[in-house]
C-alpha cells in the first residue's frame, strides 16, 4: 500500500535550486543546481515554501571573506547558503525522528540554538560548523533554496521547532517567514519596563512593553520600524509618532494611520527635523514614554534619550555603523529621571511562538510589510536589494516560483499569494 508520505518523497526531486556564496563579494554569489539532500536516520528533510531576506545575508556577501578565521569557512573551498527566514513543510522524516515530525507539517524554525550540537561534528564535515552552534540561518543549506536539511541539532534543541495548525489561507507561507524577524520586536519590546506605584499600597508593578495611553515614538521607518509600530499599536499607546528622514518611507509609514484610527489612537509620521517638537507638543514637554530607534546612528539615540520621559523606555533596536559605536548619555538625566534604556537583537521560540499566534488569531497582519516578490532566480537580486534599502519593507522569495525577477506590491496577502504561486511566469 502506497501512503501519502510516501507519495510526497516520491516527489523529491534528485536536484534543487540554491542560492550560494562562494566568498566575499557580488559576484561570488549565484543561484546553482546542487543535489537534493536527503535525510539521515535522525534528519529531516522540508521543503521551502517562503523565505524573508535579511539584511545580514546581504552583510555575509560583504564581509563574508573577513569572517573565515571566525568561523571556520573558507571561502575558496566551500560555499554557504544564506537565509534564515522560512516557511517549511516537512516532506521526509529519518527513521529515528520517530513521531516528531510528520510529513506534511508546516514548521517554522527558531534559529538561534542554545550551544553546541549533541552530535558528533567529527563526523558532519560541514565548513560552518562553528556558525551551525549559533543558528540554522547559517547552516548548509540555509532557507535560500528550494529544500532544507535540518541536522540533529536543530531536531533536538527544546522548542526550536515549532508547528503550525492553520492552513496557508490563514496564516500565509510569508507570515510564517516574517515571523522570525517580527519575533524579534515582540522580544525587544519585552525588555522594555515601566515601574509604576499600585494605588492602594504603593508597591510597584512592572509592566513590559509600550506604555498603553502613553505617547510613543518609533525612528527609523524601514521594515524593521515599521514592524515595531505595527506592534506597538497593539496596546494603545495615546498617540504613535513615526520619524524617517525618506520621504518614501515616511509615505509607507502613512499607512498605518487607518488602523490607528480605528483603535482611536493618535498618529503622525514626521521628519527627523520636527521630532522633538512633535514629542514636546504631544507631551506637553514631559517627553515620549518610549522611545524605539531603528536607525543606527549616535546623535539620534542620544536624541532619543533626550527626549525621554521620566520613567521612560528608550529600546536601541540598531547596531551602529563603524565611528557611530560610542553614544554619549549624561549619566545625570538618566539617574534622575530613571530612564531605561535596553536593547535585543534575537529572540527565543517563545518570541517566534507569540508572532505566530498573533498573526493566527488575526491581531497582527504583516501583508503590508511586504514589498516585493520573486522566485529563487531573484533571489541575489532581493540580497542586493534589501542591503541597499531599495525597498521599503520585506522581500519575500517563493523558492518554488517560477518568477525570474523581483516583482514590487503594493498590496499582498494569502490571496495575493496564492494567485503568485499559481501564476508565475
Amino acid at each position: 500500500m502506497v501512503t501519502l508520505a510516501d507519495q510526497r518523497t516520491a516527489l523529491i526531486p534528485d536536484t534543487m535550486w540554491a542560492l550560494e556564496l562562494r566568498g566575499s563579494g557580488w559576484e561570488y554569489l549565484h543561484v546553482v543546481q546542487r543535489p537534493t539532500p536527503r535525510p539521515g536516520p535522525g534528519q529531516a528533510l522540508c521543503r521551502v515554501e517562503a523565505a524573508s531576506v535579511c539584511a545580514s545575508d546581504g552583510k555575509l556577501v560583504r564581509l563574508g571573506g573577513r569572517h573565515r578565521n571566525l568561523h571556520g569557512w573558507d571561502p575558496a573551498s566551500s560555499a554557504i547558503v544564506p537565509g534564515h527566514e522560512g516557511s517549511l513543510v516537512v516532506v521526509e522524516v529519518g527513521q529515528r525522528v520517530g513521531n516528531r515530525l510528520r510529513v506534511g507539517q508546516r514548521l517554522v524554525v527558531a534559529p538561534n540554538l542554545p550551544g553546541p550540537p549533541r552530535f558528533d561534528l567529527e563526523n558532519y564535515r560541514s565548513p560552518l560548523s562553528e556558525i551551525s552552534r549559533v543558528t540554522v540561518g547559517f547552516t548548509l543549506p540555509g532557507f535560500l533554496s528550494q529544500y532544507v536539511l535540518l541536522r540533529e541539532d536543530v531536531l533536538e534543541a527544546p522548542g526550536h521547532l515549532i508547528p503550525i495548525v492553520a492552513p496557508p489561507t490563514a496564516l500565509p507561507h510569508f507570515g510564517a517567514a516574517l515571523s522570525e524577524p517580527f519575533s524579534t520586536v515582540v522580544a525587544a519590546h519585552a525588555h522594555m519596563v515601566h515601574l509604576r506605584r499600585a494605588p492602594l499600597d504603593g508597591e510597584r508593578a512592572y509592566r513590559a512593553g509600550v506604555l498603553p495611553g502613553g505617547l510613543t515614538a518609533v525612528i527609523g521607518a524601514g521594515p524593521m520600524g515599521m514592524m515595531h509600530a505595527t506592534y506597538s499599536l497593539l496596546r494603545r499607546p495615546r498617540r504613535l509618532i513615526v520619524s524617517d528622514s525618506q520621504p518614501v518611507r515616511r509615505a509607507a509609514a502613512a499607512r498605518l494611520k487607518l488602523l490607528a484610527e480605528r483603535e482611536s489612537i493618535e498618529f503622525e509620521v514626521v521628519e527627523p527635523e520636527r521630532l522633538g517638537e512633535a514629542v514636546r507638543g504631544a507631551s506637553g514637554g514631559r517627553g515620549a514614554d518610549d522611545l524605539i530607534v531603528t536607525a543606527g546612528f549616535a546623535r539620534v539615540e542620544e536624541e532619543a534619550v533626550s527626549l525621554a520621559a521620566p520613567g521612560g523606555c528608550v529600546s536601541f533596536f540598531a547596531s551602529n555603523a563603524p565611528g557611530e559605536e560610542e553614544v554619549r548619555l549624561k549619566a545625570a538625566d538618566i539617574h534622575y529621571q530613571s530612564i531605561m534604556i535596553s536593547g535585543t537583537s534575537g529572540s527565543d521560540p517563545a518570541d517566534v511562538r507569540r508572532s505566530l499566534e498573533l498573526q493566527e488569531r488575526g491581531a497582527i497582519d504583516l501583508s503590508p510589510l511586504v514589498s516585493a516578490v520573486g522566485g529563487i532566480a531573484a533571489a541575489p537580486a532581493a540580497v542586493r536589494a534589501v542591503l541597499e534599502g531599495r525597498f521599503q519593507g520585506k522581500v519575500v522569495i517563493y523558492p518554488h516560483a517560477r518568477a525570474p525577477e523581483l516583482v514590487p506590491v503594493v498590496e499582498w496577502g494569502p490571496q495575493a499569494e496564492g494567485d503568485f504561486l499559481r501564476e508565475a511566469p
